[in-house]
């Protein structure tokens, strides 16, 4: 069972005009507000329909790939972990410590600190700006970083835990994208 309570108002007694709902409305506007809706719309065409890969000889092929050789260079790319601290004599803290104390002894100064270890796996420069990406090139495997400034967001401890070479695709590991 429900209970619906209601009443009624005489018509005579409502006084409705353009006014009335423009002021209402304005007053009232953020209840009707909604969200911002963004259709996209895409098409997905697969090149292979468009192009005869019989007309395309091993000769043409490779003269594109030597012509375009730096699409096919694979930049170095490193797994790196990281600290953030709001003061430098934090971070200064946590590298000295970092450098020194065995994985035990690490966890409990993370934990005992409120420390939080972020992982970045394949890092190919492009998380960081420049200045700090040049940085994390320059350090050596199982290298732990001194206290690196950014801007107004704190000071940054890095290490380098694996180091990914750059190297070149060979022609024949890229010819099937070229075809």
């Amino acid at each position: 069972k429900r209970l619906v309570s209601f009443f009624k108002l005489e018509s005579d007694l409502i006084d409705v005009n353009l006014d009335n709902l423009e002021n209402f409305f304005e007053i009232n506007k953020s209840r009707y507000e909604t969200k911002e809706e963004v259709i996209v719309d895409y098409i997905k065409i697969d090149i292979m329909n468009f192009v005869d890969t019989q007309n395309i000889d091993k000769d043409v092929s490779l003269e594109y790939y030597n012509k375009n050789i730096d699409q096919y260079k694979k930049k170095e790319t490193r797994d790196i972990e990281f600290a953030r601290f709001r003061d430098l004599e934090s971070a200064q803290s946590f590298s000295n410590n970092y450098k020194k104390l065995g994985i035990d002894a690490l966890n409990d100064y993370l934990l005992t600190n409120k420390i939080e270890i972020t992982k970045l796996p394949n890092f190919d420069g492009d998380f960081f700006p420049d200045s700090i990406s040049k940085k994390i090139f320059e350090l050596s495997m199982n290298e732990v970083s001194q206290p690196i400034e950014l801007d107004e967001l704190g000071y940054y401890v890095f290490k380098i835990n694996n180091i990914f070479e750059s190297k070149l695709i060979s022609f024949e590991d890229a010819k099937d994208e070229i075809i």
